[in-house]
């Protein structure tokens, strides 16, 4: 896919080179090595034999805007021109769809050998994937220039296939061999997938790019914030993987996939688990969470952990903001830093958006999925209590918590879902899945919605949505689509409950779950139970206690731990009265699906499962704007159907700049 591109306000350093447009005073620099024979007839064109020439050529460079000089700054002369082109792999299918461009080179002879056109080619690469959002370069050389083929290959471009190249000024047909280098940041797992199987890529190089793009944005001081740390052994992990992929007919669903796991899920390996808490940044996991060992058995590869919420948020009345925590500090929002990335699964959300892994996993008690997958123009799925396990996972609320698939698609969602639904004898909510067939990627269709209605829920809680015209203009849109696809719309229905006790359950619940929780780490950190972590805290203010810890405190000293209380009891009882009241919503109005023009807490609450997916983006603040669906219980494969199609409908791919 081509696009256009002016390259008059680029300005690329490198230790020895300025990469820059060209400029007319760069004339007598671009006829020394121009007309030097040889230099141009390696790319295709006489050198020039007058200065006339030169100058015609420098005219359509300055016309074109599509070639930077090469500057080299110690001799303070240009030295080559590299060119952005139209590349011929946007007519190729299997890559048109990326965003790509062509590299041509030329540069002076005295320089050759040097390692300097390996070096320009390089930082506009490097320029390409993280300023200009590029999916692809192309690159090609004529088959006896073993030269350029050395620079080709020493900057990671693969080999695709032969060619013919006409070179018009020299009325000559070369052969050449044309190569392809991906950035498969923004890919999808089919993507991936299939660029494994046909050799385009390896799971160490995909698994490099990841790396470098999160030393890039997401580490230092001005970074997003969203990984809390690097699997120490994750490039060892490739490396075997890449092995086991010679002998491969056919992958795992998850076979090489970068996944970042919120850092409350447990890994029994050299990555911590600790909230986000520096009262567990001891922690090295006795065991893998029941969901990592199914994310392992379908071939993930675990890069790290992703930064969130303190305590998923359970920690404080005091202001502490969405996406802080003491350990990894405040992840930022990629589409707007002044913006909260939300929570609690900040990190997860963020790195997807920022393309840092290819999926991640968040987890939610209270909408702690579905809120950041919004906030950051990704897909979210909030499954149904019971059909994704939650053991080994740092918790809140047996009532409320579970974890959940965060993506860029909803594809991705439901091959993500796939893997990590069923049934855990250590997680006894999971006991009433029902449900053998967990394969969610056979919902994702085309097609109409055949008369499926959808529910919506015009009720629009949130001030800056009532107040932002694009927000409406989307939700609009949206129902416009869900007609046009051949849905029934009935609308204006209640979607909050009649009772909301998750305050009571989870001040119930905390302290038990935790000590729990933290009773199976034998050992493995200094906390033993709650008052632990509280008196750590105390002692360790300065860092630990930037917002101080009132939850905490409340659920350590203001419950017994017993579950006896009847104010919990009670709070359990209208939770189930809550759901009962959204059964009989779906089938009072007949109603297969809940669309919301707002988030509701009522899916989190009840333990329904809810999807949230861009579809907008705002034009004064440029963030996302996002659909929330809620379906039945265990029908996590209506949200999936209807989301996928009117994602396709929309063609909408979002990417912060």
């Amino acid at each position: 896919m081509d696009f256009p591109l002016d390259v008059t306000s680029i300005a690329i350093e490198t230790d020895r080179l300025l990469l820059r447009a060209f400029a007319e005073f760069d004339l007598e620099d671009f006829y020394a090595y121009a007309s030097v024979p040889g230099v141009g007839e390696m790319a295709g064109w006489p050198h020039h034999t007058s200065i006339e020439t030169t100058k015609a050529i420098l005219k359509i460079f300055l016309e074109n805007k599509n070639e930077l000089a090469i500057f080299h700054k110690a001799d303070n002369k240009v030295i080559g021109s590299l060119g952005l082109h139209n590349a011929w792999i946007n007519r190729e299918d299997e890559y048109k769809h990326l965003k790509a461009k062509n590299i041509g080179y030329v540069l002076a002879k005295d320089y050759w050998g040097q390692g300097l056109m390996s070096e320009a080619v390089n930082a506009v690469i490097s320029y390409g994937f993280y300023n200009l959002g590029m999916d692809a370069f192309s690159i090609e050389h004529f088959v006896e220039n073993m030269q350029s083929k050395r620079v080709i290959e020493k900057c990671g471009f693969k080999f695709v296939k032969e060619g013919k190249y006409h070179a018009k000024q020299l009325d000559k047909y070369f052969d050449e061999l044309r190569y392809v280098l991906v950035n498969y940041a923004y890919a999808s797992i089919d993507e991936v997938r299939k660029a494994y199987m046909e050799k385009r890529t390896t799971v160490t190089e995909v698994t490099m790019q990841h790396l470098s793009r999160i030393a890039r944005i997401d580490a230092g001081p001005d970074g997003l914030k969203s990984v809390i740390e690097i699997n120490p052994d994750v490039l060892f992990i490739a490396k075997a993987l890449d092995l086991q992929l010679e002998g491969m007919d056919t992958l795992p669903p998850l076979f090489g996939i970068p996944v970042l796991l919120k850092d409350n899920v447990n890994t029994m390996d050299r990555l911590h688990t600790t909230a986000g808490s520096v009262a567990l940044a001891d922690n090295y996991a006795p065991y893998d969470a029941h969901i990592v060992t199914l994310l392992r058995e379908a071939g993930a590869i675990i890069i790290g952990k992703a930064n969130m919420t303190e305590f998923a948020n359970y920690m404080t009345r005091e202001g502490m903001p969405s996406g802080y925590s003491s350990r990894g500090g405040q992840v930022l929002n990629p589409y707007n830093r002044d913006k909260t990335p939300s929570g609690s699964s900040s990190g997860s959300a963020v790195a997807v958006a920022a393309g840092l892994c290819t999926v991640s996993i968040g987890t939610e008690t209270s909408g702690s999925i579905i809120s950041p997958a919004g906030n950051n123009g990704i897909v979210g799925i909030k499954p149904t209590m019971g059909l994704v396990s939650r053991s080994g996972i740092i918790p809140i609320s047996s009532t409320f918590d579970t974890s959940g698939p965060m993506t860029r698609t909803v594809s991705d969602a439901a091959v993500l879902l796939s893997v990590i639904a069923g049934p855990d004898p250590d997680d006894a909510a999971t006991y009433v899945n029902t449900n053998d067939d967990a394969d969610y990627t056979k919902y994702l269709v085309g097609g109409r919605l055949g008369g499926i209605r959808v529910g919506l829920n015009r009720k629009l809680e949130l001030k800056d949505v009532q107040d932002n015209p694009d927000d409406i203009a989307a939700f609009d849109q949206i129902c416009n689509l869900l007609t046009e696809q051949g849905a029934v719309l009935v609308d204006d229905l209640e979607m909050q409950p009649h009772y909301d006790t998750r305050g009571t359950v989870m001040q119930h619940e905390f302290k038990a779950c935790m000590d729990y929780y933290l009773s199976t780490l034998a050992g493995s950190t200094k906390m033993r139970t709650l008052r632990d972590i509280i008196e750590y805290n105390q002692a360790n203010a300065p860092v630990a206690l930037k917002y101080g810890q009132s939850l905490l405190l409340d659920a350590e000293n203001k419950v017994s731990g017993a579950f006896t209380e009847p104010k919990y009891l009670e709070a359990l009882a209208k939770r189930e009265q809550s759901i009962l009241e959204m059964d009989k919503l779906f089938d009072k109005n007949n109603v297969d699906i809940l669309l919301g023009q707002t988030f509701a807490y009522i899916a989190p609450f009840t333990g329904f499962p809810s999807i949230t997916f861009p579809i907008g983006q705002r034009q004064d603040n440029n963030m996302p704007v996002q659909a929330y669906f809620a379906a039945r219980r265990f029908d996590e494969a209506m949200l999936i159907r209807v989301a996928y199609i009117i994602e396709q409908a929309l063609g909408l791919r979002m990417r912060p700049e």
